[in-house]
């Protein structure tokens, strides 16, 4: 069984319901089979490639708020730390997660 939080915020027309893990975020549990250690951004990045191979990097900035910059950055860390690899071109290839 998980750690659920739950939100509810009523408007005057509708009203949203947000359920989400709470340890979701945990990045101590992955560093401990992970060389090195990852931070927070690292973290949300990898978990897009793991939800979606064919994500595009305005996908990437859209689902984390970092800048163009900052997701190139990230990339180029998580390639260093061989947690990622680009599979096949930049136009038609993937991300393959290797950890």
């Amino acid at each position: 069984m998980f750690n659920v939080s739950i939100s509810y915020i009523n408007n005057e027309h509708d009203f949203t319901i947000e359920f989400s893990r709470v340890d979701r975020n945990k990045v101590d549990e992955i560093n401990g089979e992970i060389n090195g250690e990852l931070s927070q951004e690292e973290f949300a990045v990898l978990s897009v490639f793991k939800n979606n191979k064919n994500v595009v990097k305005e996908d990437i900035i859209k689902g984390t708020g970092f800048s163009s910059r900052s997701i190139d950055r990230i990339i180029k860390s998580l390639k260093e730390k061989e947690l990622i690899k680009r599979i096949g071109s930049n136009k038609t290839g993937y991300w393959e997660v290797l950890k």
